[in-house]
């Protein structure tokens, strides 16, 4: 199943912030990241070699980290404050040479909003 996001207006607006500040937490180039949102709904696809081929913990650690950078970033734009539900992806980005591989998704961590406003690990 294939996510479509329609985003309002402003909530497009927005997105470039939340791609800085997931960079500049993590260190990424935010050509490494890409960043879509509906309305109850952001996700957040890392392009990570090391990443995707990390233990479970590790990636895990990270999808928390890169999850606190964006509730940083998001805490005081009104335009997020529908957002229910933030993914995490870890995408094993293409590798070249003859028996080249195309990007694929290692890993996705779901974090859903508690009654505390903080997003929280959601394991299914």
């Amino acid at each position: 199943m294939e996510l479509h996001f329609l985003p309002a207006a402003k909530l497009l607006e927005g997105l470039p912030a939340v791609t800085a500040s997931v960079a500049s937490a993590m260190g990424y180039p935010t050509e490494a990241l890409e960043v879509l949102a509906g309305a109850a709904h952001l996700r957040v696809s890392v392009q990570d070699a090391k990443l995707a081929t990390a233990d479970q913990a590790t990636r895990e650690n990270a999808a928390i980290q890169i999850v606190a950078a964006i509730e940083k970033g998001i805490e005081s734009r009104s335009e997020f404050s529908s957002i229910q539900e933030i993914s995490v992806a870890i995408i094993h980005p293409a590798e070249g040479g003859e028996s080249a591989e195309d990007p694929h998704v290692e890993d996705v961590m779901q974090f859903r909003k508690a009654p505390s406003g903080r997003f929280v690990h959601h394991i299914t």
